[in-house]
């Protein structure tokens, strides 16, 4: 323990946090002194396997100190959260369960096996839930006296859970693009997102005289050498723009239909928690969520007037959060 100690003062501690996802791979790296983070790194990884590349990358940073500490967001299909900390007899074998005080977070411990086998060769010290993360950013607040609505997004699944003084009320695992295929439930009548094409007709070229130039340069015969090339520039940077102008306008799209999409989870979440007998319900008028990007405000456009919440909306970095959960099981 002495011994531990003195190297702790003589070596920073490296923690590398991973998150998977369908397309890509997030690693962040942070390395801390006693007092203060000297330095970060964040790299992205094609694809969702853990890669020569990958390995190499962590490696490197592995060799500066012997204290370092490998984190892995939880991304199986069989994990979840319950209200207590008693494992049920037959589960015991096949559920591995961390408790939160007053409620629990559970993965199949062969979901975990399989987690640990992905990042071989690397030695994986914490796999952590989403759910944890949701109750490391918003624990204050889950402690109030009324039913509230928390909802992590990330870009492959929605975690939903409702506390209640503490007490967790309702949680979910939504794979989204599941979610989104099968309309989310039969009971709910949902607008089809399937026809997410653009008209071009409603793009805004508002400016740009396009048919001017057209026109141009259906002239061009009959202009000399000079005046074609001028003509020629001048419908370039119109293409040039119209290109800009429809990018804006696919990205718009994109936006709105994820977005809208999100809202459809939680309305459907909601639904659920109303209408099951299960659960003990209550009328929510608030909602926390958190998302790993900045385009949301259609979203609580949507959760406002359709679902008549009050929300707050928290930009996060997941993999930060990770790394976040990490320091605090090393204190």
């Amino acid at each position: 323990m002495i011994f531990n100690n003195i190297l702790s003062k003589l070596y920073p501690k490296i923690y590398i946090s991973i998150v998977v996802s369908v397309l890509e791979t997030c690693v962040c790296v942070e390395i801390c002194s006693s007092k203060k983070i000297l330095k970060t790194d964040v790299k992205v990884f094609n694809g969702s396997k853990v890669t020569d590349n990958m390995i190499t990358f962590i490696s490197e940073y592995k060799k500066e100190s012997p204290f370092f500490y490998i984190s892995l967001l939880d991304y199986s299909d069989n994990q979840g959260a319950i209200d207590g900390c008693i494992v049920k007899e037959e589960e015991r074998d096949t559920v591995e369960m961390v408790c939160h005080g007053s409620w629990s977070s559970f993965t199949s411990k062969a979901s975990i096996k399989q987690m640990q086998h992905f990042c071989l060769p690397l030695e994986l010290d914490f796999i952590f839930s989403p759910f944890t993360i949701l109750w490391n950013i918003f624990s204050q607040k889950m402690d109030e006296d009324r039913s509230k609505l928390f909802v992590l997004f990330s870009e492959d699944i929605a975690v939903i859970s409702i506390f209640h003084n503490n007490m967790l009320r309702y949680a979910d695992v939504v794979d989204m693009k599941i979610a989104i295929e099968t309309n989310l439930d039969d009971e709910v009548e949902i607008e089809s997102l399937e026809d997410d094409s653009i008209d071009f007709e409603d793009i805004n070229l508002e400016g740009l005289d396009v048919e001017e130039n057209i026109d141009d340069l259906s002239n061009l015969q009959e202009l000399d050498d000079s005046e074609s090339f001028d003509d020629l520039d001048d419908f370039a940077d119109t293409a040039k723009n119209i290109k800009e102008a429809i990018k804006e306008e696919v990205q718009e799209v994109d936006i709105s239909t994820q977005n809208y999409k999100q809202f459809l989870i939680i309305q459907n979440a909601l639904h659920h928690f109303y209408t099951d007998h299960e659960y003990k319900s209550e009328f929510i008028e608030v909602a926390f969520i958190a998302v790993q990007h900045l385009n949301y405000l259609q979203l609580q456009q949507y959760i406002e007037e359709e679902l008549f919440l009050k929300v707050h909306i928290r930009k996060i970095d997941l993999c930060r959060e990770l790394i976040s959960l990490a320091k605090k099981e090393n204190m």
